[in-house]
């Protein structure tokens, strides 16, 4: 019974998981505009550049579409910027379909499409 219990559980967080990235999908305008200060970029499986709102709030893009290296290659991987790391940009960005990591299946990514440095 408690196996069944666990189960339930972890098929409902799951379940609420993707509601959450269906609101952050839905709340997310084409060509958004907002501003940001540049906090991180990790090479993993896939892109990952990390930027924080107004408000406090970090925020995850799959991908840079845009002039600005926020990214520089150094000793043969990716690493950040260090000239850009707590500088300011205003982003323009929106959702696209893309492998969600190398080979991997195709969902919404948000994708940097547009930076300027305030």
């Amino acid at each position: 019974m408690k196996k069944m219990h666990y189960l339930l559980a972890l098929i409902l967080i799951t379940l609420a998981s993707f509601s959450q990235i269906g609101k952050i999908e839905n709340s997310v305008k084409p060509d958004a505009v907002g501003n940001f200060k540049f906090s991180s970029f990790e090479f993993g499986d896939a892109e990952h550049y990390y930027f924080t709102d107004t408000q406090g709030k970090t925020w995850e893009f799959g991908r840079n579409e845009s002039k600005m290296d926020f990214a520089v290659e150094a000793n043969g991987t990716f690493i950040a910027n260090k000239k850009l790391v707590g500088k300011r940009f205003s982003l323009t960005y929106s959702f696209k379909k893309l492998p969600q990591y190398q080979d991997g299946p195709i969902v919404d990514v948000l994708v940097i499409t547009n930076a300027k440095q305030l």
